[in-house]
Order: C-alpha cells, then structure tokens, then sequence
C-alpha cells in the first residue's frame, strides 16, 4: 500500500478543531469518518500540542491510502478499519512528519511576528528617549547647571574616568553646536533597532539552518584520534560552525 498525507492550517473552508479529507484509492470516502483509521490516529495517537498546534486552530488532515487489500468497513466500504498493524504505522508515521515540517514553518512564523512586536514596541518609545536625551544635555551643559562636564563643572570631583568625561564634553560641544538634535538622535535610534532586527532575523535563520540537518566534523591538519582536544565556542556560519583549537 501506499499512503499520502498532508496537514494544513487555517483556511476560509475548515472548522475549528480537525478536519478529515480520506481518500481511499484516489475515491473520496464521505461517510462514517468518526470510526475512519485517520480519524482514530489524529483524535488518539497524534499530540497536537506538541506541535505548537491549539484545538481551537482550523487543521485539516488529508490522507489517502492506495492498495490493491484496503481493509474496508461497513456494508457499502464507508471507511477504512484501524487494524493496528502496519498501515496503522504507516499512516500515524505520515502524520507525525506533516506536523514536524509544520511546526517549524509555525516557529519561523511566530518568531517573525515576535520580532514585529519588539520592533513596534521599540520604535514607540524612541521620540521619549531622544527627548529626554536632549532635555539631560540641556540640563548638563548650561540650562540646569555643569555636574561633571563642561568648562567649570560644579563638582568637579565625581569619580569619572578622562575618556568619559572627554567624550562628554566633546558630546556637550555637539549639541551647543546644533549637531546633535532630537531629530538627529531618533534617527540614529531608529537605525540601530534596524540594524538589531536583521542581525537577530540573521542568527534565527543561521540557527534554523544548523539545527535542520545533521552536521559532519571536518579536520584540516593532522590531528591525533586517541588524544582529546579543547576548542573554542563555534563561530556561526550559514554553510558550517567553525571552531579552533584551544590548546
């Protein structure tokens, strides 16, 4: 025999909960699904859950089995029997790798949608940040009165490393200078959630990528088989991890 199966989500078609499509050689069965082998392996052997997959969610399950020996049941052949054997197997099997294959394609989708959300819930907060960024400059470098930077700060004896306080009075220059303004600053913002956002989009793809096939170590040099090794934390790449030898 031969079995065919698809599962699917959502659609304007299907129910919430699970749909059943059987096909017994290529014919439509329309009658009795409840006691159908599809329906019993999908209700009883398959955890949804696992696969990130609600009961409320519209699943349709399509299976269709081809054999010369299907085991009919009921008086007009209105579905197909759970003989527990080894079409039982076979169709739980079919099943189980549809879902696996869906869960991923679910995972990459919710990432994105996550990845959506942080980047909105960023970006709203980004014209507050360069305000008050602005409005803290402001405050330090006249209008409020020198901390620590400036020409003749009002207390010159905060604990701060000279590299800080150059890049502070450099920053302070700036901003007197009109080079630094609110509008400046929430362009900058804004660039950095991009590029944060591609770079992370990135490393999920690299990691997709890694964790969907199995990998082959591969050493260039002699190495000693019966001598054990230390290395370095893998450097991600799209196409292979590569490590170096720790000592």
């Amino acid at each position: 025999f031969v079995v065919e199966a698809a599962v699917s989500l959502g659609g304007n078609l299907a129910k919430p909960g699970l749909n059943f499509f059987r096909y017994a050689n290529r014919i439509p069965l329309l009658f009795e699904e409840g006691s159908d082998i599809v329906a019993q392996i999908a209700t009883k052997r398959i955890r949804w859950g696992g696969y990130k997959i609600k009961a409320t969610d519209k699943v349709g399950v399509f299976v269709s089995i081809v054999s010369t020996k299907i085991p009919f049941k009921g008086t007009s052949k209105e579905y197909i029997g759970d003989d527990n054997g080894p079409l039982h197997k076979s169709v739980k099997k079919a099943l189980s790798q549809c879902c696996v294959q869906l869960k991923k394609e679910l995972a990459k989708k919710h990432a994105a949608k996550d990845q959506a959300e942080r980047k909105k819930a960023l970006k709203k907060y980004i014209p507050d940040v360069g305000r008050a960024l602005i409005q803290a400059m402001k405050a330090i470098s006249g209008e409020g009165g020198n901390a620590a930077f400036g020409d003749a700060p009002t207390h010159p004896d905060i604990a701060m490393p000279e590299g800080l306080r150059r890049i502070g009075n450099r920053l302070l220059a700036q901003q007197k200078a009109g080079e630094i303004t609110e509008k400046v600053i929430c362009a900058k913002l804004t660039t950095h959630v991009e590029r944060i956002d591609k770079a992370l989009a990135l490393e999920f793809a690299e990691e997709q990528g890694r964790s969907s096939k199995k990998t082959e170590s591969l050493f260039i040099g002699l190495r000693d088989i019966n001598r054990p090794y230390k290395y370095t934390k893998a450097l991600p790449h799209p196409g292979f991890s590569f490590k170096l030898l720790a000592g």
